[in-house]
């Protein structure tokens, strides 16, 4: 995570501590418990958009493409004023996060609203991308314009994670 510029040393006077989570595949993920900073951070109130609402989007649509993004969250940086608050200690030292770690009360709600700024014809929840169209033609000029709008964001999809061009 050093290596890749996601976390950098610290000397930040927070310090969380770290938990290992297993993941469905049974290896394990390295988190962070920010239980105690989640405790005193005012809560963004930006909604998580309901599956119903999505659906409803969905009628006329014949063609389909789904589209995962690589690690979203840490697609996002954090604003270098609040990265000491993302700091946590291990036996390397203390570090803090340059960009969004999961685990923040905040991450989700951030993340939402970051991703309806930047897609308005496709269904977003969100790391997850479904464009649909109701003909090829139509699809192929939209998955194209959605991965320009990713690509000039600088947003990176997981590609074996992306299925493209399905029937309803």
């Amino acid at each position: 995570m050093l290596e890749n510029n996601l976390i950098q040393h610290s000397s930040s006077p927070w310090c969380s501590s770290l938990q290992l989570v297993a993941k469905p595949d049974r290896s394990k993920r390295i988190t962070v418990d920010y239980r105690l900073l989640n405790n005193v951070t005012v809560k963004d109130a930006y909604p998580l958009p309901h599956t119903d609402c999505l659906l409803s989007k969905l009628g006329g649509a014949k063609y389909f493409s789904k589209l995962v993004l690589h690690s979203g969250y840490y697609q996002i940086m954090m604003n270098p004023e609040h990265q000491k608050y993302t700091a946590f200690g291990c036996e390397f030292g203390l570090f803090e996060y340059r960009v969004m770690p999961m685990g923040l009360t905040n991450a989700c709600a951030t993340f939402q609203r970051i991703m309806n700024g930047v897609l308005k014809r496709c269904i977003v929840y969100l790391d997850d991308i479904i464009i649909y169209s109701p003909t090829l033609n139509d699809h192929v000029l939209h998955v194209l314009e959605v991965i320009d709008i990713l690509k000039i964001n600088l947003l990176k999809e997981k590609l074996k994670k992306c299925e493209l061009l399905k029937l309803k």
